[in-house]
């Protein structure tokens, strides 16, 4: 599934021409020029920016002009993006890596998604359609985006407070919230749709191959069913004792697990065995995980303040601040 040939020239046109001008050979140079750890969304100024520079010594450059008035932005990965915009493309994969950039229509999910979410490598997303009261899963990102699947959500009248999709697009976690209950539910091209478990409160999950992670921000607690596919049983990953206090944010790289605990402003680390690797203490807000590279992410959510990353691309993880907007 692509875009019309037109819709499609007009688009990757009007960007390519927003970040560079042309030179000799067709060849484009960009307004972001030096080594680029990745791209965060401002959210309240509804401008997408890039971290310059290097881990440890970064700054936020200035807001990238795209030639498109965005709407909301997805992080897929260091410079890979789902963009949503009110332009004649309201739909839109870009690579900020390449030059020019790359850019994909994304025909057949909602422009306007109440909620999405990437997959643990970014090559394929969730996208949530309240009205419609569908979930859309796109594949194939950035390069070549297709809807592969679309799935209808249980208990219509509770909305979906967050997802969690496979790399694949196979395999769909979301929750639903009702009262003082909330419900998970599977999804897979193998078994099609079940429910997996209810708990007090749901705030984040994850999922790490065959394993689901879920953060319950009410008991200050995080659990893991083993076995999506197989037995929903699920097994006491960390609690209190163990430093989780009104958990934000789960990101799993590789056997570990990473918890943003927005009550303590720190971020713990555990094997899914359950054994602890080390915790994180932040001198911050932390308002969750959310990605800016490989095993990179954003602890806090405002670029008029300073930026905190954590970063556990190595085995002794560590928190990064990045100065202020100005």
């Amino acid at each position: 599934m692509t875009a019309s040939s037109l819709v499609r020239a007009c688009t990757a046109g009007v960007i390519a021409c927003a970040l560079g001008a042309p030179v000799a050979g067709g060849q484009l140079i960009t307004r972001v020029t030096g080594p680029v750890i990745g791209y965060v969304w401002d959210a309240r100024q509804h401008q997408l920016r890039p971290l310059q520079g290097v881990l440890g010594s970064a700054t936020i450059g200035d807001p990238v002009d795209l030639g498109i008035e965005i709407n909301d932005a997805l992080e897929l990965g260091p410079s890979r993006l789902l963009l949503t915009s009110s332009g004649p493309a309201p739909l839109l994969a870009v690579d900020l890596s390449t030059n020019p950039p790359s850019v994909e229509q994304v025909v057949g999910a909602s422009s306007a998604p109440a909620l999405a979410a990437s997959s643990p490598s970014g090559s394929a997303a969730a996208l949530y359609d309240q009205p419609a009261n569908t979930i859309a899963i796109v594949t194939g990102l950035p390069d070549a985006p297709r809807v592969a699947h679309r799935v209808d959500v249980l208990q219509v009248n509770a909305p979906v407070t967050t997802m969690a999709v496979s790399d694949d697009g196979g395999t769909l976690v979301y929750a639903v919230s009702g009262g003082q209950l909330t419900s998970l539910f599977s999804w897979s091209a193998a078994s099609g749709l079940r429910a997996v478990v209810d708990t007090s409160a749901v705030s984040a999950i994850a999922l790490a191959g065959k394993a689901l992670v879920v953060a319950n921000p009410r008991d200050n607690e995080v659990f893991l069913v083993p076995d999506l596919a197989g037995s929903p049983r699920q097994r006491m990953l960390a609690g209190p004792g163990q430093g989780i206090s009104r958990p934000v944010g789960l990101a799993a790289s590789g056997a570990r697990i990473h918890v943003a605990n927005g009550g303590s402003s720190n971020v713990t680390t555990f094997e899914l065995t359950g054994r602890q690797v080390s915790t994180r203490r932040c001198n911050c807000q932390v308002s969750g995980l959310s990605r800016v590279g490989e095993s990179l992410y954003r602890l806090t959510d405002r670029l008029d303040r300073t930026v905190f990353l954590f970063d556990a691309r190595l085995a002794e993880s560590r928190i990064l601040f990045v100065p202020p907007v100005g």
